[in-house]
């Protein structure tokens, strides 16, 4: 979040880093990893301090065997609300 350091955040051993990242709502956040085995989405709680959910299962052949690849962040923010879109097609 810039140079405002919040708190640390410890990962589960499933999630071994966070390539890009979002808030999406007070104390909650979105993780993406794009290395990630099955869900590369992951809700953060930091009241709970643990991971809630997960998402996004994006096929392996979409990230070894095509062009798609997120070098910039997948989340971008619109008046205020937070989006993802697919590298892959564009899909927001």
């Amino acid at each position: 979040l810039g140079i405002t350091y919040k708190y640390r955040v410890r990962f589960p051993n499933s999630l071994r880093a966070a390539h890009f990242f979002v808030d999406i709502a007070p104390q909650q956040y979105l993780f993406f990893n794009n290395a990630a085995k099955g869900d590369k989405m992951f809700f953060y709680d930091s009241k709970q301090d643990k991971i809630t959910d997960s998402t996004y299962n994006i096929p392996t052949y979409l990230l070894m065997n095509t062009l798609y690849h997120h070098v910039n962040s997948p989340f971008y923010d619109y008046n205020g609300i937070p989006h993802f879109v697919q590298g892959h097609d564009g899909a927001v």
